[in-house]
Parts: C-alpha cells; sequence; structure tokens
C-alpha cells in the first residue's frame, strides 16, 4: 500500500474506507492551505493599513505644522497660542470633552501659581503652560486631521477650517475670552516690567 498515514492502516481498511481517508486527507491538506493563504492575505493587509496610516500621520503633521505653526517665543506668540485653543475649542475642533465656558476656565486655572514652582519663575511657569497648551494642540490636530474616515487629510483640514471661521464669524472672541486673555497678557509680563511701567 505504501508508505504513510494508508501504509500501516491500509491493509486493515476496505478500499471505500481508503479512500474516504484519503478524501478527508485532502480535506484537511486544503482547508491548511486556505488558512495559510487566508493569513498572508490578512498580514498583506494589516501592512497596508498601517503604511496608509503612517502616510496620512506624516502629511497631517507636515499639514499642522503648516497652518498652525504657533511659535511661542514672545508674549504676544504665547497669547496668540491661547486665542488659538479658545477658538478651536468653541469650534468644537480641540479639547472637547471641555464646553466652551469649561474650556475658558480651563485656560484661567493654568494662571495659577503652584506651592512649588521648582526653580522657575512664575512667569517661566505660565509660559511653560501655554508651551504645554500648545504641544497638546498640535497633537490633537494631528490626530484630528490623520483619523482616516474615507475622506482625505486636505478634505479633513478644509472641514477643520470651515468649522473655525464659523466660530469667529459668530464672535472673534466671547466677552469671557477676551477677559482670559487680558488676565494672561498681564501675567505673562515679568513682575520688573509691569514695575517699571507704573513708575
Amino acid at each position: 500500500m505504501g508508505a504513510g498515514l494508508l501504509g500501516s492502516l491500509g491493509d486493515l481498511l476496505s478500499i471505500e474506507q481508503r479512500d474516504l481517508l484519503r478524501s478527508a486527507a485532502q480535506l484537511v491538506d486544503s482547508i491548511g492551505h486556505n488558512v495559510t493563504h487566508a493569513k498572508e492575505k490578512r498580514v498583506r493587509s494589516e501592512k497596508e493599513t498601517k503604511r496608509r496610516q503612517d502616510a496620512r500621520d506624516a502629511q497631517s503633521k507636515q499639514l499642522v505644522a503648516r497652518t498652525f505653526p504657533l511659535p511661542t517665543e514672545t508674549h504676544e506668540e504665547l497669547l496668540e497660542t491661547i486665542k488659538a485653543a479658545l477658538i478651536l475649542n468653541r469650534a468644537r475642533q480641540l479639547n472637547t470633552s471641555y464646553n466652551p465656558s469649561e474650556f475658558n476656565v480651563y485656560i484661567r486655572n493654568e494662571l495659577k501659581t503652584p506651592a512649588r514652582l521648582h526653580g522657575h519663575s512664575v512667569e517661566q511657569h505660565r509660559a511653560g503652560n501655554v508651551r504645554s497648551l500648545r504641544y497638546f494642540m498640535i497633537s490633537d490636530l494631528t490626530s484630528h486631521l490623520a483619523y482616516d474616515d474615507g475622506s482625505s487629510v486636505e478634505e479633513r483640514l478644509r472641514l477643520l477650517q470651515e468649522k473655525v471661521a464659523e466660530a469667529v464669524g459668530l464672535a472673534a472672541l466671547t466677552a469671557d475670552e477676551r477677559e482670559t486673555l487680558r488676565l494672561w497678557q498681564e501675567a505673562l509680563v515679568p513682575a520688573a516690567d509691569r514695575q517699571e511701567g507704573q513708575a
């Protein structure tokens, strides 16, 4: 009968049983081949999905860097960063777990002086808070644009810009947002500069 599964068993089985056993072995072999093929196909699909998402991530980073550079070197740039965050939240494009009033309070609370400054001045601490806000904004905007809902990254940016324009069209800044910016403007001026201005 030959080697393999049917070698020693073959003598004990009828021709019909041997044919059934051979068919079963071919079926198992075919299933194994199909499973291997399906795994390879899934791996290729996962790699393609990852490659596509990596490309979207890279494109999103470039678009955010170009569209929202948000430098934070001067007091004016720090204030522009706060203003951008307030407007983006009001347009429901940033930190949407807070409604605009709550987000405004959150931004004001960043003015509070902590119990320990760890060798920094109050002004340095506050500027650091704004730089952290900038980092969070850039990260959040990049993730928002990179999200794959079937539309292109550019289309998601265009929609985001439309929502921001809508929010600004209703009010460039609300009274509460203007007050928050005023408080931040006062807080970012070093104490020595404030005393010189009063003299």
